[in-house]
């Protein structure tokens, strides 16, 4: 099983009235009939959440694979809905004034987390992340790479180590690596001289 998943399911909750029949209501039946549809659009919402929490548990349970949909797929997975709905969109102006209405309700939740908080807010940039100039536009006050330039290095270190033992040759062992003398300059205020140590020796260029 695969989540979310690429199409997300909608079902959106209908009540349909005849509008003559709507206008001849009194007031407080109207704002009854309101109240009840709210009511049971939330409640059953909120029924189906809960619903779906134990569906995703009994399949683990009964040995079913949970494949998490990777950010990537996801993001591209939502521009090829977007391109879509806009290139509709130019052709039905009903269905310009619905994708406005999402659009803009999902600009509304833009920055949500961080309004909610009073505490410097960290973002830790993994795939699918939005770029710098967005999260600053959001109020993220921190970026951090966590753990991803060691996993990094570990990738570059195992190709290299694959190179090596699949074709026996090793091109991609100095591409983009620095010069000794880059590398020791990055010490050169820790380290000290050769000539304060006559048993320190300077390594080749």
């Amino acid at each position: 099983m695969i989540i979310p998943g690429v199409h997300q399911p909608t079902a959106p909750f209908e009540l349909v009235i005849n509008k003559d029949v709507w206008q001849k209501m009194p007031a407080a039946d109207q704002q009854l009939v309101q109240l009840i549809a709210r009511l049971v659009t939330f409640e059953s919402w909120v029924k189906i959440g809960n619903e779906d929490a134990k569906a995703l548990e009994f399949y683990r349970k009964t040995g079913n694979q949970i494949i998490e949909l990777d950010a990537d797929v996801q993001k591209q997975a939502r521009k090829i809905g977007l391109d879509w709905a806009t290139k509709t969109a130019e052709k039905d102006p009903a269905f310009t004034k619905i994708l406005k209405s999402q659009v803009d309700f999902e600009k509304e939740w833009e920055g949500a987390v961080v309004r909610a908080t009073a505490a410097p807010l960290n973002v830790i940039a993994m795939p699918g992340c939005p770029d710098i100039a967005t999260l600053q536009a959001l109020g993220v006050r921190r970026l951090s790479q966590g753990s991803g330039l060691a996993r990094a290095m570990r990738g570059v270190a195992g190709s290299i180590a694959r190179e090596l033992l699949d074709q026996g040759r090793y091109p991609s062992f100095h591409r983009g690596s620095v010069g000794y003398a880059q590398a020791n300059a990055l010490f050169s205020d820790r380290c000290p001289s050769p000539s304060a140590n006559p048993h320190l020796k300077a390594l080749p260029e």
